[in-house]
């Protein structure tokens, strides 16, 4: 008898296995090969201040998730992690790292290779009992890190953020706290020569954050600044192949809320091109915790600011790279960098595209749709989006208990029925039957059929009718 249960308890998780596999979308990496897109996710790998998370220590699902949903990765070649005593390079992670990608098929690019806020230990030139007391030493020392390293990896990275946060945060001045203030304003011009001779290959950029759009903010400000500083590069034969746009952001009025301007980063991507230059989105997250409503409303609305940002990347052809700032929630540098910052089972801030069980969130659909659905336009100050087709999208999350986002796309006003069925092809509920406006919609189910009552464990059918169009997508309710 015992032996009867378990081969019927098996073979429903063999069934259960099968239908969550059909259930899985096609893998964003794959999406983003067709759309000739870079689409990149960071390894936590060795960070800024030391913290050591190299892909063969993390879980297996970390790699898992970075290998089969990303096209490209970005490791940490800053001078903490690879020379963290003067003269003492360590390539341990980039070899590990290099080759994982390598196996993979997954194309590398190397973040903050020079950073103001990157120095070992023994040449924080704040200190001077610890740091070189003179502007050849400390520029010899810059040379040979940063040729060290791209001669070291030459051939195996696609591209460098060469340059990164020269902008004094918060402000448009530039930072004479670190480098500059010790061998002078061309100290930009040298690194990116110095790469160049030391790796022609590799595509070099100035990575800045907070200068992401044109405008009269601070953002537009800073923005104009690093524009300015590029132009000169360019005019004067640096070599010098793009920009990248850092691109932190958080819902509500948080101060990083937004981008919200999404007309003034389209006009700074295109004033790009007009000097031959590409841009990078290089470091994507988009932070929940100052959002209002629902932690599904927050997911959802999350969803639409990822979907924002790729919209116009994939409409503009020198936009090269779509770069999401960690692979799951437990390994964003907010929780490291903002301890306080709150991470159970599901963090307060839930910034990237998995949660903390690598499960797939709305977001994540909603890149998935724009890779296969772009319409965008800008005209004047204000960016439209307009769905080129009617989709419905797979619930989020599925399985689920108790309740599931259902989101869907009109691309044009109609009158919409969204209806849950059962197997037997009974109707449970229905929680949409009116007319609506052209754009992204959603609805929730909450497990509950029409009386009230909860609804069993089992798959379910929910389907949309609107004009001529019906679809219809699998839910997997677990109690």
């Amino acid at each position: 008898m015992k032996s009867f249960k378990r081969t019927i308890l098996a073979g429903f998780f063999l069934c259960l296995t099968g239908v969550i596999g059909i259930l899985q979308a096609q893998p964003l990496r794959d999406l983003a090969d067709n759309a000739h897109l870079l689409f990149g996710s960071y390894d936590t790998g060795l960070d800024w201040d030391n913290r050591l998370f190299p892909i063969w220590l993390g879980p297996p699902e970390y790699a898992a998730t970075l290998a089969g949903e990303f096209n490209t990765m970005v490791i940490n070649v800053s001078m903490p992690s690879i020379q963290n005593h003067q003269g003492v390079f360590d390539f341990e992670y980039p070899d590990s790292a290099i080759a994982f990608a390598s196996r993979n098929s997954m194309k590398v690019i190397g973040q903050h290779l020079v950073w103001g806020a990157g120095h070992p230990n023994d040449f924080w030139f704040d200190d001077p009992a610890q740091g070189p007391s003179d502007p050849d030493t400390i520029r010899a020392i810059l040379k040979n890190h940063v040729q060290t390293v791209a001669r070291q990896l030459a051939g195996k990275i696609y591209a460098y953020s060469v340059v990164n946060e020269e902008l004094v945060f918060g402000t448009t001045e530039w930072d004479t706290s670190s480098w500059r203030g010790h061998i002078g304003d061309s100290f930009i011009d040298s690194v990116f020569v110095w790469v160049s001779q030391a790796d022609p290959e590799a595509k070099l950029y100035y990575n800045e954050t907070e200068a992401e759009a044109m405008g009269d903010d601070l953002i537009g400000q800073r923005s104009d600044s690093v524009f300015a500083m590029v132009s000169r590069l360019v005019e004067t034969g640096i070599p010098i192949d793009g920009v990248g746009l850092q691109l932190h952001t958080s819902l509500g009025s948080a101060p990083n809320a937004g981008p919200r301007d999404l007309a003034g980063l389209q006009n700074n991507i295109s004033r790009y091109a007009t000097l031959g230059l590409d841009v990078y989105f290089t470091e994507i997250d988009v932070s929940i915790s100052h959002g209002t409503g629902s932690l599904n409303d927050r997911l959802a609305e999350q969803g639409k600011v990822y979907s924002e940002l790729l919209r116009i990347c994939l409409s503009n052809e020198n936009c090269k790279l779509f770069n999401v700032w960690g692979v799951a929630d437990q390994y964003s540098w907010i929780f490291y960098e903002f301890p306080s910052a709150n991470i159970p089972d599901y963090p307060e801030e839930s910034p990237l595209l998995f949660d903390t069980l690598f499960v797939q969130k709305p977001a994540y659909d909603s890149l998935a749709a724009v890779f296969s659905n772009k319409v965008v336009g800008v005209s004047g100050d204000a960016f439209h989006v307009s769905p080129a087709e009617f989709i419905l999208e797979q619930n989020y999350p599925n399985p689920f208990n108790p309740e599931t986002i259902i989101r869907y796309q009109l691309p044009h006003d109609s009158h919409v029925t969204l209806r849950i069925f059962n197997l037997l092809g009974q109707e449970v509920e229905t929680l949409v039957d009116k007319s609506m406006l052209s754009g992204e919609h959603q609805a929730i189910w909450n497990g509950m059929d029409k009386s009230g009552l909860d609804a069993a464990t089992g798959m379910y059918l929910v389907q949309i009718s609107a004009s001529s169009f019906v679809q219809t997508q699998k839910m997997l309710l677990i109690r």
